[in-house]
């Protein structure tokens, strides 16, 4: 990145190209050691091969196993972005990206990223340079494993010194789908551990139909419910609702919270349900890219600057008490969950 407030952009081009490749092994920074994936001989990221070519990561979605590595190099935050599918979810994640091409966004500048080419990916149909006559976001494909989004940010302010990483999961919506309905499931969902923040959409694009807004509504309260019995959320959790595409409150009195009686009657249900579960809940209004045709006076990422910054600034306290497994002992994402994110940032 030029400068110190600008991402470039990257063609599609390079996306296609760089793409294809893989990850094969990711140095964890102090230790001299990497995490290699098996049958490969690819040096650690950063050395030369046999050819004399460094090796790079492809810039695409993080594994776990490179989430670690990130966990283990600074301070980070993780973001678990939860909801139906097409409920907005990618949409939020680029919009963030977008606006860390014009410059500081939330009080914080752009300090690098490992997954830009996986940005571009998502980020590339919304675009002129797409040839689409409207914006679109492409749908997260359903995987086995999880897939991270990753982001560095520093404070916009002369003689802060310090960044914070964030990783955002990247998942499909049927994963949650599953996760509602099924405790062992949602057992399996052990990253959810490690988030800082448990972020909630609710997708208004189906609330504003009467006939689909109590299963939203329900949707969502069987997830966050299911995440408890489990523990996979707890006392210590933060926890965002977030009404996605705002900009269709248009047509049930919005854009105003206030003037939605049926968006404060969501709100105190959940607030029933859910107030003493939860370190913190609340509830936040956001357009991340509102519809021309809905003609709304609402500005691109509505209602997600203050929400982005809150993401950033804050967090949880994940160091374990005694008595936590070995390391060298434990599952691949049982490592992402517990380990490298007690150190000390840089």
């Amino acid at each position: 990145m030029a400068g110190e407030e600008k991402t470039p952009e990257v063609s599609r081009d390079a996306v296609e190209a760089v793409s294809s490749g893989e990850v094969t092994s990711i140095e964890e920074p102090g230790s001299g050691e990497a995490f290699s994936v098996e049958g490969t001989d690819t040096p650690p990221v950063g050395e030369k091969d046999k050819a004399g070519y460094i090796t790079l990561y492809p810039g695409t979605a993080l594994d776990v196993c490179a989430a670690r590595a990130v966990t283990v190099r600074n301070r980070t935050h993780v973001i678990a972005l939860t909801g139906a599918a097409e409920s907005g979810k990618t949409t939020l994640l680029t919009s963030i990206y977008q606006k860390y091409q014009q410059g500081a966004f939330g009080g914080f500048l752009f300090s690098g990223s490992d997954t830009l080419l996986g940005f571009e990916e998502r980020s590339h149909d919304s675009r002129l340079c797409s040839g689409r006559a409207n914006a679109v976001t492409p749908r997260t494909p359903l995987e086995v494993d999880y897939r991270f989004l990753h982001l560095c940010v520093r404070p916009d302010a002369p003689n802060v010194a310090g960044s914070t990483e964030i990783l955002f999961t990247d998942v499909s919506g049927e994963m949650y789908h599953a996760m509602r309905d099924s405790a062992s499931e949602c057992k399996k969902h052990v990253v959810l551990k490690r988030a800082d923040h448990f972020v909630l959409l609710l997708d208004m694009a189906r609330f504003v139909i009467p006939k689909k807004r109590f299963h939203v509504i329900s949707e969502g309260q069987q997830l966050l419910r299911s995440c408890l019995e489990v523990e996979m959320l707890d006392h210590s959790s933060q926890v965002d609702v977030l009404f996605s595409k705002w900009d269709y409150s248009v047509q049930i009195g919005g854009p105003d919270p206030q003037g939605c009686p049926c968006v404060a009657d969501c709100v105190q249900k959940y607030e029933d349900q859910f107030k003493d579960e939860f370190a913190r809940m609340r509830f936040c209004y956001v357009a991340a890219r509102p519809d021309p045709a809905l003609n709304t006076s609402l500005s691109d990422a509505h209602g997600v600057e203050e929400l982005w910054a809150s993401w950033v600034k804050d967090g949880r306290d994940h160091c374990r008490a005694a008595g936590t497994k070995l390391l060298g002992e434990m599952r691949e994402i049982d490592r992402f969950r517990d380990g490298g994110i007690c150190r000390k940032g840089r």
